[in-house]
């Protein structure tokens, strides 16, 4: 009967799944357009676009329509502008268009001279005339007519519009605002794309060269990086599959109307992301740099939850701490300091007791010590000092849940190596040759998780000591250790000691959150060679780790009885969490750290919330796991037993 409840309760999930990838949730309140809550100031503008008989210089000249201003297109062809203007309806007194060639300061020149013939003046200029050059030629085959091409109608055609506007505004005293569409390749590359990518890197600095130059006040410019969107020339670079994907060019107006209207003080000689700009105006303007675009990370709520205001009084488990709480000698080492300047005044600067008790741990000098808030720290301020924006690294999938976070906060490009093997027969493990075989020239790091959050799994030490060694040497190797504690001796690589022949910068990461219980106290460490401990500390903030922190630290690591203690009542967990759910007829993976994936047999989040109920809150890794699968940490005995009861009526 139980198979039979199962079974059918796998139907109904696979039926959720299915239902929402072919229905998705459709919102019901229509959201105010951005164009409307962004386009104050544009009535009555003149706005001249270069390269808008199509694409996005058309769906821009749409948009700063819709915004009242008056518009003049431009283009080489005289047919293709004439029908841009016949689909934009017309009205001469609104639109207008002027056949130019204007990377030739001729061109230029006729464009500026009969839009202002037209319309008097010049409010906002945008630059989007562009070439993506020779399609599929590599960099190295390109020729000069190739380079002249691009750079002339990249480059030169801005170049010559801004200065033949500017000059106008220097004549009438109006203030110009100019405009040029950028490329999300700047400041990264792309295959086949040599010419245009050294162009659009020169078109902001062109930009910033313009601002920097007026010391009249007249003149604003703005770089806007567009993604890519469904255009003549993108149709032209990539596969039809990845083509119709895209979004329709009229998605980068709102962006372009706040780049025309945003104060001149905030934007000038500045470039932006659209889609920065869509999400957050405020944060594009007040950010100059990656973070502009990154969410704040976000934590349940369930961690900060309070008995004292009658909330559930049972085991809050989702972040995978310590189910034996604070170690005694913790208590102890503070309350013997409470009256002692040492506790409440700053730390010693150097933590030279605090890195000599982790560097016995460790088997190390304390020299290959770096200390921080957590390891989470460490990892963040990994990603910042080692990668920039677009670089690649590689990871394995699943990996820890909040690496993902810090991947998409520093706008880092991830290659995802499958685990190898399946959880119904336990053998889940990391593919150490996938791992080096997604290594490129472009790998800036490579992370893994050891004993790994969330399948629990742990390599052979030996295979991990000869990958190690195998990794090349332009590629920073992090390996997060912070459940080591929980596994076998036996399973324990000694990677400390192989760092020196190691050709990859490696640096080892370890936590007190988890195995010590200090997960409150936020401390965590790095092990790798004294060059690269000196590396880190370029990020390292002063005085980051609290005194308390740094006195209770050393106690936990010399208390043997309360660690063998929490070794001991985890693994006895462990085991038995893993045989009675064998009884179940529950898949699972062998784990060496506090908890257990497991093949759930209803839908993961109504075992979660049934639990909630009870006052037990469990991990929630849908979606990062991708299948049916759900985490249980190893509690204490009655911890356990509840859940396994909960289970057990599926």
């Amino acid at each position: 009967m139980r198979k039979l409840r199962r079974s059918a309760a796998r139907l109904q999930i696979i039926g959720r799944k299915v239902w929402q990838k072919l229905f998705p949730p459709v919102a019901t309140v229509a959201p105010v357009p951005v164009i409307e809550q962004v386009s104050d100031g544009l009535e009555d503008k003149v706005v001249v676009i270069t390269g808008s008989s199509s694409g996005i210089g058309l769906a821009l000249a749409r948009g700063y329509l819709h915004a009242g201003c008056r518009v003049v297109l431009n283009g080489r062809d005289r047919v293709r502008l004439d029908q841009a203007l016949s689909s934009l309806g017309g009205d001469a007194s609104r639109v207008w268009a002027v056949a130019a060639d204007v990377s030739t300061p001729d061109g230029a020149r006729a464009l500026v001279v009969e839009a202002c013939a037209r319309f008097a003046h010049i409010d906002v200029l945008v630059n989007n005339a562009a070439s993506m050059g020779r399609e599929g030629v590599r960099t190295a085959e390109l020729n000069d007519a190739d380079w002249t091409g691009v750079l002339r109608s990249n480059v030169l055609s801005a170049a010559f519009c801004t200065a033949e506007a500017y000059g106008r505004s220097r004549v009438s005293r109006r203030p110009l605002r100019v405009i040029n569409v950028s490329s999300g390749i700047v400041g990264h590359a792309a295959p086949k794309l040599g010419s245009y990518g050294v162009t659009k890197d020169a078109l902001e600095a062109l930009g910033r060269a313009f601002a920097i130059d007026d010391d009249e006040g007249l003149l604003t410019v703005v770089s806007l990086r567009p993604r890519s969107v469904r255009t003549d020339m993108t149709r032209a670079y990539y596969d039809a599959a990845t083509f119709a994907l895209m979004d329709d060019p009229d998605v980068l107006v709102p962006a372009f109307v706040w780049a025309a209207t945003a104060p001149s003080s905030a934007v000038n000689g500045r470039a932006f992301h659209d889609q920065v700009v869509a999400a957050s105006p405020l944060a594009a303007a007040a950010i100059p740099g990656t973070l502009a675009g990154a969410a704040p990370i976000a934590i349940a709520p369930e961690t900060f939850r309070d008995t004292a205001l009658g909330q559930a009084p049972g085991a809050y488990m989702h972040l995978l701490e310590n189910a034996h709480g604070f170690y005694p000698s913790a208590r102890g080492a503070l309350e013997g300091a409470l009256d002692a300047r040492g506790l409440y005044a700053y730390p010693d600067p150097s933590y030279t007791e605090l890195k000599a008790a982790i560097a016995a741990e460790a088997g190390v000098a304390p020299d290959r010590i770096a200390l921080a808030p957590g390891s989470s720290e460490l990892i963040d301020r990994m990603l910042r000092l080692f990668c920039s924006a677009g670089d690649s690294i590689v990871i394995t999938k699943p990996t820890w849940s909040f690496f993902h976070a810090f991947v998409q906060r520093w706008q880092l490009i991830p290659t995802e190596v499958p685990m190898r093997g399946d959880l119904s027969t336990g053998g889940l493990s990391h593919d150490l040759d996938g791992l080096l075989a997604a290594v490129t020239p472009r790998t800036r790091l490579l992370y893994l998780v050891n004993p790994c959050n969330p399948t629990g799994a742990m390599l052979d030490p030996a295979a991990l000591e000869d990958f190690v060694r195998r990794v090349p040497a332009h590629v920073v190797l992090v390996i997060d250790e912070a459940y080591l504690q929980y596994a076998d001796p036996a399973m324990r690589p000694a990677l400390a000691q192989a760092i020196d022949e190691c050709a990859a910068m490696v640096i080892l990461l370890r936590t007190f959150s988890k195995f010590f219980g200090l997960s409150g106290f936020r401390l965590g460490y790095a092990v790798a060679h004294p060059d690269v401990v000196g590396l880190l500390a370029r990020a390292e903030v002063p005085f980051a780790i609290s005194a308390p922190a740094a006195r209770v630290a050393p106690a936990v690591l010399a208390d043997t009885a309360f660690r063998d203690q929490v070794f001991r009542t985890n693994a006895e967990g462990r085991a038995m969490l893993s045989r009675e759910l064998a009884k179940l007829d529950i898949a699972c993976q062998p784990s060496q750290t506090n908890f257990v994936l497991f093949d759930c047999p209803t839908y993961p989040a109504t075992l979660r919330t049934r639990l909630k109920k009870k006052g037990m809150v469990l991990p929630n890794v849908d979606q990062f796991v991708f299948r049916n699968y759900a985490l249980l940490a190893v509690g204490r005995p009655e911890h356990n037993r509840m859940v396994l009861d909960e289970l057990a009526a599926f």
